[in-house]
């Protein structure tokens, strides 16, 4: 780790060019996540489980293709094929994990770790940790991701590779560093602290940052 402070300030120029309309049409308002019922809340929920190691271009076409709606009636030979077939990595692991989720009651688990969120971001990682023990599968990545297309947490970020490459871009990470560190809990909570130093000091949500960062390293 370098210096935290001229990181934020090399973030700052590096996010100049961003635009707060740019990101906008991408974000759900908090608390938006009341307003679905469990069946969507399972599709958001399985879409954002296949998303690790896969091309966005894939995703984004396999999330609109009728084989999505298929996950939520799918056996599990049927979910692996569908994953197989649209390119999603790790597709047997990823098959088992949709298979579970498809069971939980996920609504009512969102009521009771409502009154986490919205608050800060310790009590969104409380949050965070409890729905991860409940789900049983997806790390913290997955999870906060769901929680930020549902609108249900405001100050979480969403780690992936394109996080870790702007890091390294201003200088906070080495260059040598591998993306598997983010599955360790003391790496994620250390840059996930450092993202809202810097949403803080561009007067942006997380969610708002998190977008933003996307947007910038898509054009790397």
């Amino acid at each position: 780790m370098f210096d935290q402070s001229k990181a934020l300030e090399v973030a700052v120029r590096f996010l100049a060019d961003v635009k707060r309309e740019q990101v906008s049409p991408f974000l759900t308002e908090f608390g938006e996540w009341k307003s679905y019922n469990e069946e969507e809340l399972k599709n958001e929920l399985m879409g954002c489980l296949i998303t690790p190691g896969t091309r966005q271009k894939f995703l984004e076409e396999f999330w609109k293709s009728e084989d999505f709606k298929k996950l939520a009636s799918a056996n599990q030979e049927q979910l692996q094929n569908i994953l197989f077939k649209h390119k999603i990595r790790f597709a047997r692991r990823k098959a088992e994990s949709l298979g579970k989720v498809r069971t939980l009651k996920v609504k009512p688990f969102l009521e009771k770790l409502a009154p986490y969120t919205g608050k800060d971001l310790p009590s969104e990682r409380i949050a965070r940790l409890h729905f991860m023990k409940y789900m049983s599968v997806g790390g913290f990545k997955v999870t906060s991701l769901f929680f930020k297309t549902i609108g249900f947490t405001k100050f979480l970020a969403v780690l992936d590779v394109r996080n870790l490459n702007f890091m390294k871009k201003c200088r906070l990470l080495p260059s040598n560093i591998h993306p598997q560190t983010l599955t360790q809990q003391n790496v994620y909570y250390v840059l996930e602290s450092w993202e809202n130093l810097l949403a803080e000091k561009l007067n942006v949500t997380l969610p708002e940052l998190d977008t933003m960062i996307c947007k910038l390293m898509e054009r790397v």
